[in-house]
């Protein structure tokens, strides 16, 4: 996992004490803590979202056709290979190719 710079403090004339850098790295816990909760939290009522959406036929059925497109695909290297080429194409080439 990559480092993540979360904030800086000023302590000005605080003295570097054990307590207070207790203090202050609660504060940033806690600040995280929200953070992800409030992601995980949106996370969650999309994937709920989701699964009620799965559940009408007509997509139920689309999807597992999906699937069975995508087991065909992945059993067949030279298939395979050309789908993940033409995906790098798309990605390089972004919105140019989506314009057309």
């Amino acid at each position: 996992m990559k480092p993540v710079f979360w904030s800086s403090i000023s302590t000005g004339e605080e003295e570097h004490s054990g307590a207070y850098i207790a203090d202050c790295i609660d504060r940033i816990i806690v600040e995280v803590e929200t953070a992800i909760g409030a992601k995980g939290a949106i996370t969650h009522g999309f994937n709920l979202l989701l699964k009620d959406i799965m559940k009408i036929g007509r997509l139920a059925d689309v999807r597992e056709d999906s699937k069975s497109v995508a087991k065909f695909v992945r059993a067949r290297h030279g298939l395979l290979d050309r789908f993940r080429s033409q995906q790098k194409a798309i990605i390089k080439n972004g919105d140019k190719i989506l314009a057309n």
